[in-house]
């Protein structure tokens, strides 16, 4: 995320627009993963994001 997107970015979470953090990445190992994506959503459907 750019530096100067992270003020705004903050002040909608705390303003609750935002609800959820949505990350596309490897999967963990060792309490890490590296992040290819993410995008912050308002409403979350899980039936899009199978367990695997």
């Amino acid at each position: 995320m750019a530096i100067d997107a992270l003020d705004s970015v903050m002040r909608m979470l705390l303003a609750g627009r935002f609800k959820y953090l949505v990350l596309d990445g490897k999967a963990m190992r060792y309490r890490k993963a590296r992040i290819r994506h993410y995008r912050f959503e308002t409403k979350l459907d899980l039936a899009d994001y199978p367990d695997e």
